[in-house]
């Protein structure tokens, strides 16, 4: 029976926030087993790697790179004192993180 691999464990782990050691050390020894267990079949596995690849895909658009920086408009405003008005995309960024937690939360 086929296993994930070392890779794609990292990958779920860092997904379900264990790579934050903000999970009980108990749990993680729990996830581990699962990990280990050589019980599933290859359609169980194949799902699971789609759906990691489902978290990847949604956690890289929800980070913001340097073509995206959440800036929505930006102008500087000149006279007796100079300041700039920014506005951001708070909202898109919002949805695109509610989306990744979606799908963190898939099937669990």
């Amino acid at each position: 029976m086929p296993n994930l691999s070392f890779a794609d464990q990292q990958r779920a782990k860092h997904h379900l926030g264990y790579t934050s050691r903000a999970v009980p050390a108990g749990d993680e020894i729990i996830l581990n087993r699962v990990f280990q267990s050589n019980d599933y079949p290859v359609e169980w596995v194949q799902w699971g790697i789609k759906l990691l690849n489902r978290c990847d895909r949604t956690f890289d658009e929800s980070e913001t790179d340097a073509q995206d920086s959440g800036i929505a408009y930006r102008r500087v405003l000149t006279g007796d004192r100079n300041y700039s008005d920014v506005e951001y995309r708070a909202l898109t960024q919002a949805q695109r993180e509610k989306a990744y937690v979606k799908e963190t939360a898939r099937h669990h």
